[in-house]
């Protein structure tokens, strides 16, 4: 329903423009916008696909973006993504509220693992916490997104920040309770807020561990 399979290598690998889909088990590699992207789409279920490398892990085959939703809210990517070595970002979610991204492995992705752009009331990891490593930018940067919640991901070595907010407010970085840390260590800094990020909330996470 609403997944349209564009040809092979071409801009996407599937481009959806409806909702209450399930996109699974599927491999994408090559794609010159985007492994998937769903625009102005909602409830759909993302999970156990390869994106951006040979099934078995080896060989980059990159899409110039892994997962990319545009005004798309309610969606959740994971578990079980594999989004590696694409040319930008692992997963650009642009003006989409309501989101949850648990469960995935990012690694040696271009630009940041995930981008979170204007962008509200939504959970990375929380569910399952995801893995976010090797990447060139920021682990998980949140541009202009606000009322977010990062829990339980582990964010390492990667280039510039583990987490990097800007202009963005009431985001909760953590918990109080066992078991909600982010485990962030070996990025060149561990979380840094930037210019505009107010009134979040840091909470109960392991930075620099052993």
């Amino acid at each position: 329903k609403g997944v349209n399979a564009a040809p092979n290598p071409g801009a996407y690998g599937v481009y959806l423009t409806s909702g209450d889909n399930t996109v699974r088990e599927n491999h994408y590699v090559g794609h010159t916008e985007a492994g998937i992207l769903g625009w102005m789409v909602g409830h759909n279920l993302f999970m156990d696909n390869v994106l951006g490398t040979s099934k078995e892990k080896h060989s980059p085959i990159p899409n110039e973006i892994g997962v990319a939703l545009y005004s798309s809210n309610e969606n959740q990517i994971g578990p079980g993504n594999i989004i590696y070595t694409n040319s930008t970002e692992g997963i650009l979610i642009s003006q989409s509220d309501n989101y949850v991204v648990a469960g995935n492995e990012f690694l040696e992705n271009g630009g940041h693992g995930i981008h979170i752009l204007s962008s509200n009331d939504s959970r990375i990891g929380v569910v399952e916490g995801n893995s976010i490593r090797y990447n060139i930018g920021h682990g998980v940067y949140i541009d202009h997104g606000d009322n977010n919640r990062v829990i339980q991901n582990e964010i390492c070595a990667n280039i510039i920040d583990g987490i990097y907010l800007e202009g963005s407010q009431n985001n909760t970085i953590g918990g109080s309770s066992a078991g909600q840390e982010n485990k962030i260590t070996k990025n060149s800094h561990g979380v840094h807020f930037g210019i505009g990020a107010d009134n979040n909330t840091l909470i109960g996470n392991e930075i620099g561990y052993p």
